[in-house]
């Protein structure tokens, strides 16, 4: 795995700061007050759910610079990678495949997902036979409480 560029190392990071520096002086009523179509701009909607960042000490110049850092520093093509099984966290040595415990469809990575699919069946009998009372812990009764 090649060494990636430090983040404060992009271009799109000095300007960060540079926002950072204004926003420790500013207000989230401030930002309001001066931007009429702020709340609709920094509200997203997706998958049913909605964000409403427009109350968070950010201005749009900044918001910018975060997408241009991420740009920079190749999201779209980690993201990618990240979802076709590469190993990109060189600290484990393998891939981060945790997107596919919520996946319904393999998505190129069957045995993966095959493996996945096999976890969940096991998860399945086990909480099965919590809830029938038919497992027991040390004291022979059953188990009513699990800690997650």
């Amino acid at each position: 795995m090649a060494a990636r560029t430090p983040l404060h190392d992009f271009p799109a990071s000095a300007e960060l700061y540079a926002h950072a520096a204004a926003l420790r002086v500013a207000s989230t009523e401030q930002l309001l007050a001066e931007d009429d179509s702020r709340a609709e701009d920094f509200t997203l909607n997706a998958a049913g759910l909605q964000l409403d960042y427009s109350k968070h000490l950010l201005h749009r110049a900044a918001r910018s610079s975060l997408y241009g850092l991420a740009d920079q520093a190749g999201i779209s093509h980690r993201i990618a990678q990240l979802l076709d099984g590469e190993y990109i966290n060189n600290t484990e040595k393998r891939p981060a495949l945790h997107h596919l415990l919520r996946a319904s469809a393999a998505n190129g990575l069957k045995d993966e997902f095959q493996e996945i699919i096999a976890t969940r069946k096991r998860m399945q009998v086990l909480c099965d036979a919590l809830n029938k009372g038919e497992r027991t812990g040390y004291s022979g009764r059953a188990i009513t409480d699990v800690v997650n």
